[in-house]
């Protein structure tokens, strides 16, 4: 609830979030003041109602966990005369109605749909003014030091809208002989026909039979790129740092994409990328992660199950997992499939299983090719033969620095191998072309997936903040406009509310403090034969003591 102590200690913070939401190097309220003049051809009569004003009270409301339109009036005309006077208001007097609120709020609503019916533009293009204010407004509020890390955590969330989407019969119409409109007869009766209206002409169905097996669902969709820390850095604040707003139908590869691109362009490099198995689902990924390296990024990607096993073999390596072995590897080892925790009622594996599961990801490792040096720019990497690499004893290649111990042999080697292949070759060329689903570590074992737990502790936790009833509260009921840009908006704000309290967080924390060294005892004495001793002495003489 919103009281005169609550206003003033967030209305500064409110006012500090609006104005650090900029598009290039204008503030987000300015463009919006900008694009609405040129939408109306002139300057005309002075709103009484400003942008900033009106994107100060949705964050208010947001910050409080309220999303409804019609409490923005109450709000404004219960702020301090100085307040109002900083806010473009007039000093005293119930000044703000529901109407200005509405009307402001509508023609913004209009200059930004403005290109959502060309049907000659591109989908980046039709939404690009929408993109740049929702981006803008949702990236506001993040600490400082969520920009310290390069890598991020892209997924998508569904956003519920406040519409309804249902069947109707209505009649079937065609042209009649004056030109208007009259409805088809059938044996003297009027025809019907079922179908689809809905309140929110935006929104769209994600059918029941997704292929990701997730639920039904009509409305949004928010994809967001979120901080993570780097791989052995230190933490830093979840932060969402780009973010889209899309309807059901539209696909996430193309909004990560968008989201991945605009923060590569942002910071001027990337580092990991990580997201789940929706963004790569494809045969191989190549629409996905090719494009991901191009921008400077490192994939780090689950796959899904037609991707897991053996493809077809490049320059005689077999590729497993999007990553080249060496010919010689023992068929057993060709399919490995991964646990799930469905297969056996729970969330997550087994320990058990996932133990039995990486053993055998680190026993078919040591047939793995080893990459040399770093990928080149053009996308090359440079792998050695295992044998060379002293990972396996092979009779047709001999280790550069001597045998690793534990280095097993190669009893089936090609008894008439290829010219130009991984078994004449000590160093074989692969294009990322050519292993579209190669990972910095081998898919499976402990050190990929220590790397790509990595996502399940920034964006995840911070859709869960995002919708948490004690923070923003985003869910179906709170937001009660439809329309992809007014929901969108709101959306937007309240990511931006969330950003603000996730850093509030992070500053809270206590101080890391250095780990206490172990205090050294006396040294521990094997007293274990004395006591065997003494009891076999005992028991001869009926009589077990076990001091000594």
């Amino acid at each position: 609830m919103i009281t005169p102590n609550w206003l003033t200690s967030h209305l500064p913070k409110a006012e500090r979030l609006v104005d650090s939401m900029t598009i290039g190097d204008v503030l987000a309220h300015e463009w919006v003041e900008a694009l609405l003049l040129e939408q109306s051809g002139g300057p005309g009569r002075r709103r009484e109602l400003t942008t900033r004003t009106l994107f100060v009270a949705f964050q208010l409301m947001v910050m409080d966990g309220e999303f409804y339109l019609k409490d923005v009036p109450a709000l404004l005309d219960s702020l301090s005369p100085r307040s109002r006077v900083r806010l473009g208001l007039p000093r005293t007097g119930p000044t703000v109605t529901e109407r200005q609120v509405g009307y402001l709020f509508g023609i913004i609503n209009d200059a930004l749909r403005r290109n959502f019916t060309e049907d000659n533009l591109r989908n980046d293009e039709r939404f690009a003014d929408f993109d740049q204010l929702f981006s803008a407004i949702a990236i506001a509020g993040a600490h400082a030091a969520s920009n310290s890390s390069l890598s991020i955590s892209v997924d998508g969330s569904d956003i519920a809208t406040w519409g309804k989407s249902h069947k109707v019969h209505q009649r079937v119409m065609e042209t009649g002989p004056n030109g208007e409109l009259v409805p088809v007869m059938v044996d003297g009766h009027v025809e019907y026909q079922r179908v689809k209206v809905s309140s929110d002409p935006d929104a769209t169905w994600r059918g029941s039979r997704d292929v990701d097996g997730k639920k039904s669902h009509f409305g949004y969709t928010l994809t967001a790129a979120v901080s993570t820390r780097d791989e052995n850095g230190s933490d830093v604040p979840r932060a969402v740092v780009a973010a889209r707003f899309r309807p059901m139908n539209f696909h996430d590869r193309e909004m990560g994409l968008a989201c991945i691109g605009e923060v590569a362009m942002r910071r001027g490099q990337l580092g990991d990328v990580l997201v789940d198995r929706g963004y790569t689902n494809s045969m191989d990924g190549k629409d996905f992660l090719s494009l991901v390296r191009a921008m400077g990024g490192e994939p780090v990607f689950d796959l899904t199950v037609h991707q897991v096993g053996s493809r077809p073999p490049v320059l005689g390596a077999v590729i497993i997992d999007g990553r080249p072995y060496s010919p010689s590897l023992p068929q057993r080892l060709y399919k490995i499939s991964p646990p799930h925790g469905k297969d056996d009622g729970s969330y997550k594996p087994s320990p058990e299983a996932l133990r039995k599961y990486q053993e055998q990801i680190a026993e078919r490792e040591q047939w793995a090719l080893v990459p040399h040096g770093s990928r080149r720019p053009n996308g090359v990497q440079v792998f050695m033969c295992p044998a060379v690499a002293g990972k396996l004893t092979c009779p047709l290649q001999q280790p550069t620095r001597g045998i690793r111990r534990g280095a097993l042999p190669v009893l089936n080697a090609p008894t008439n191998p290829q010219p130009g292949t991984v078994c004449t070759n000590r160093y074989s060329s692969f294009t990322m072309d050519e292993l579209p689903l190669y990972q910095r570590y081998v898919y499976g074992s402990a050190q990929w997936k220590a790397s790509y737990n990595r996502r399940g502790t920034s964006v995840e936790p911070y859709f869960g903040a995002l919708k948490d009833a004690a923070g923003s509260g985003l869910s179906r009921g709170r937001i009660r406009v439809t329309g992809i840009v007014k929901t969108g908006l709101l959306v937007a704000f309240a990511a931006a509310a969330t950003n603000e309290r996730l850093a509030r967080a992070f500053d809270a924390r206590p101080p890391v403090t250095a780990t206490r060294a172990h205090r050294t005892g006396r040294p521990r004495v094997n007293n274990l034969g004395v006591y065997r001793q003494k009891v076999i002495d005992a028991a001869d003489s009926k009589t077990v003591v076990l001091t000594t």
